[in-house]
This record gives C-alpha cells, sequence and structure tokens, in this order.
C-alpha cells in the first residue's frame, strides 16, 4: 500500500516472503524460530533512533539472491537483444555516417 511517498506491507506478507526464503534454502522451522527470536532480542536491546538502521545480513544475502535470480534472466535477454541490435546496426550506411 501507498503512503505518501513510502510504500507499507502488512506484517503478514512481510511474514510469508520470510518464511519462503527460509524454505528456500531448506531451513527448519525450529532453526526460523531461534533466528527470528534472536533477532528480535536484538532489536528489542537497541534505543529506538538505531533500529532503522540495523538489517540482517542473512536476510539481505537471501533477498539479494532472489532479486539476482529474477534479475539475471531479463539480463541475459536485454543483453542478447542489445546485442543483436548493435550487430545489426553495425551492417548498415547509417552508422558509417556518424
Amino acid at each position: 500500500m501507498k503512503n505518501a511517498r513510502e510504500i507499507l506491507f502488512r506484517i503478514e506478507d512481510l511474514d510469508s516472503y520470510v518464511t519462503s526464503l527460509y524454505e528456500r534454502v531448506n531451513i527448519s522451522s525450529t532453526e526460523q524460530l531461534r533466528h527470528r527470536n534472536e533477532w528480535r532480542g536484538r532489536l528489542s536491546g537497541m534505543p529506538e533512533a538505531q533500529r532503522g538502521r540495523m538489517y540482517d545480513p542473512f536476510m539481505q544475502i537471501l533477498t539479494r539472491d532472489q532479486l539476482l535470480e529474477a534479475g539475471a534472466n531479463r539480463g541475459f535477454r536485454i543483453a542478447f537483444l542489445g546485442g543483436l541490435f548493435v550487430i545489426f546496426l553495425s551492417h548498415t550506411p547509417l552508422l558509417w555516417r556518424l
């Protein structure tokens, strides 16, 4: 949901996303709970001003991996089509005039 310039997510949606990341790397539910409780414990012990600056390195790695997997297919297609376009332009007299 958009709120002015911010994008807001429901907690249920974020929890299901995090669960899907854990399941993707075959982490058991007990290990998931341990990791989440450890992270929540670290957050509760911090001052409110510093909480926004913290990030979970494990979640960052999993999210980056998922984004790379989704973007790699599109990136290869764009690179392939771009290469075909460059090859096409290299054989046209229009490029020779530049």
